[in-house]
């Protein structure tokens, strides 16, 4: 059976999301495409495609897994390496740098990564450090700040973590001299940049331009070692092949044994344990309780009324009339709800956690509308949890449920994201309104045309939908926050 087979029949095979019982075989899935886009050529536009199906499968595999798992360390390392490659390789955002740092401390702090993969992913940790400290020294206010001894500690702490992660990739026995030789370069380029920055707190008021021209000059020659990115840092060296096996929760394997891929790195005997490593950056990440109360804080504090409850103040967020927080607090934000998304929570708890988390990233996805609307697609999956994991006698389940249409890309038919969980969404809407949840005539109404416009949605939706839809939408009260979404979805 061709690669293209199999990645179709592996699509056709998932459940439907959301699942947890997607979370192996999109694992799975994830890596027959990252290495259908390694055949295609590594870097080459024609082979993006499978690099954002790849990242996009390793993503909601990741979702469903519990922390500590180790189905979830592998995931984090693949789905690390991979956004390292989108941002170094194919100019990919900066949120790919972020998410991919966050991904790889979890994979290089687990035992259960193997050490060749171990090792190449604190090869693109390192990077990926770099590829920040990079960024600040060609940012505009970098020459100010040096002049006027404002300081870089931020950044000697990344040249710092980068050369850590670097010696322990070049000592790991692994077998692998490209590796190796990789390593050597970027310890050397990193401790240039560590010496500069060193320098510049060190000696405040004497910027020396011309010694931060020679420095950038020594550092594009080290970088023409190797085969770089459009980032000046990128993959060196062959693309490793990073191949893992997954297995079910209880360990037996699903794949039949004469399908199962095989590895395509020769085991070069035994392997030393890893040398140890410094706690990740998010070592704070299981205080999920004072992590929850800033959070809180954060909200309330963003929407000014301390005494609202936090939900409540999560979707006031959302309205279009709310002025949008700074893009330093959308960031604190999310970075904080992701934290929680570890959370071992259940509950009331649990859906408060899923509902900051999908606010934070609707807000972020609103600031960067050149995203890929990875964002967008993982808050809705977020909220459908928070509308799940809410209690029918909780003042929040109707809001939270009636938030959905925040969600709404006005500007396109409904469908993805949309259509990952509208399924389950209308359902949910439909036991509430059987259960007599719903009391208010306003609520009825409006509920009743986001369980609609899921209909529509659907993958079994038909004309007679659309025209429901429409009539369901022209019901809504006119002080409904997202009527416009859904009056022009509703159109689409």
């Amino acid at each position: 059976m061709s690669t293209d087979d199999q990645i179709a029949r592996a699509r056709a095979e998932l459940p439907e999301p959301p699942n947890p019982a997607r979370a192996i075989p999109l694992a799975r899935l994830g890596q027959m495409l990252m290495e259908r886009y390694t055949r295609v050529g590594a870097g080459a536009a024609s082979a993006e495609p499978d690099l954002d199906a790849a990242i996009a499968a390793f993503d909601e595999s990741y979702s469903y897994l519990q922390f500590g798992s180790p189905a979830r360390a592998k995931v984090a390392a693949l789905l690390g390496n991979l956004l390292a490659i989108r941002h170094t390789v194919h100019l990919g955002p900066a949120r790919d740098r972020d998410t991919g740092i966050h991904m790889l401390e979890e994979a290089v702090g687990s035992p259960v990564v193997p050490p060749l993969i171990s090792a190449w992913a604190r090869l693109q940790l390192g990077q990926l450090y770099l590829s920040r400290v990079i960024e600040q020294l060609r940012s505009p206010d970098f020459v100010r700040e040096a002049i006027y001894g404002a300081g870089v500690p931020t950044t000697v702490d990344d040249t710092d973590r980068a050369i850590e992660l670097f010696h322990s990739a070049a000592q790991a026995r692994t077998g692998s001299s490209d590796l190796v030789r990789a390593a050597e370069a970027f310890i050397e380029m990193a401790e240039v940049l560590r010496d500069l920055f060193r320098g510049l707190n060190a000696r405040p008021m004497s910027f020396d331009a011309g010694g931060l021209i020679r420095t950038m000059e020594k550092i594009q020659t080290l970088s023409a070692r190797f085969q770089s990115g459009g980032r000046g840092l990128g993959m060196t060296g062959p693309m490793v092949p990073l191949r893992m096996e997954f297995f079910d929760s209880d360990g037996v394997s699903v794949i039949d044994p004469l399908d199962r891929p095989v590895a395509v790195v020769e085991d070069p005997g035994p392997q030393a344990p890893p040398p140890p490593t410094r706690p990740p950056v998010v070592a704070k990440k299981t205080d999920y309780d004072d992590t929850r109360a800033a959070l809180h804080a954060l909200v309330l504090t963003t929407v000014g009324d301390p005494d609202l409850d936090v939900w409540r103040a999560a979707i006031e967020l959302l309205r279009p009339t709310t002025p949008a927080p700074s893009g330093e607090t959308v960031d604190d934000l999310v970075a904080m709800a992701s934290i929680l998304a570890d959370a071992d929570a259940d509950g009331v708890t649990a859906a408060i956690d899923d509902l900051l988390y999908a606010s934070a990233l609707l807000l972020r996805h609103r600031r960067d509308h050149a995203d890929d609307g990875i964002d967008l697609a993982v808050g809705t999956q977020r909220l459908w949890r928070a509308a799940h994991s809410i209690p029918d006698d909780h003042a929040a389940v109707v809001p939270i449920i009636g938030a959905l249409g925040a969600f709404v890309d006005g500007g396109k038919p409904p469908g993805q994201p949309l259509a990952t969980v509208a399924a389950p969404f209308a359902d949910r809407i439909d036991t509430l309104m059987a259960n007599g949840v719903v009391q208010d005539a306003a609520d009825l109404v409006t509920l009743h045309a986001l369980r609609c416009l899921c209909r529509a949605a659907g993958d079994a939706a038909t004309g007679d939908d659309r025209i429901t839809l429409r009539q369901a939408v022209g019901a809504v009260p006119l002080d409904y926050p997202w009527l416009a979404a859904l009056r022009t979805a509703a159109e689409a």
